[in-house]
C-alpha cells in the first residue's frame, strides 16, 4: 500500500446533511495520494453514516475530550 503524501483530518460533531457535500468534494478531486481521518466527537446525526459512505478513517472520542489544540 503506498502511503499518502497528505493526510486530511476533519473535526466533527453533528456535521449535518452538508457534509456529503464536503466528502464528495474531497474525493472527486484529481489529486488522489492522500488520506481521510474523522475525529467525531459525539455526533447524534447522520455524520457517521454520511463518513461510512468514503474511504475515511474514523477515530470516535467522547465531546468532553475535543480539543482543537489535541
Amino acid at each position: 500500500m503506498k502511503i499518502p503524501e497528505v493526510s486530511i483530518i476533519i473535526p466533527t460533531k453533528n456535521a449535518g446533511e452538508n457534509f456529503r457535500r464536503v466528502l464528495l468534494g474531497i474525493f472527486s478531486q484529481s489529486f488522489k495520494s492522500f488520506e481521510v481521518i474523522l475525529i467525531d466527537s459525539g455526533s447524534v446525526d447522520n455524520t457517521l453514516e454520511i463518513a461510512k459512505e468514503y474511504p475515511v478513517k474514523i477515530i470516535q472520542i467522547r465531546p468532553e475530550e475535543f480539543g482543537h489544540g489535541k
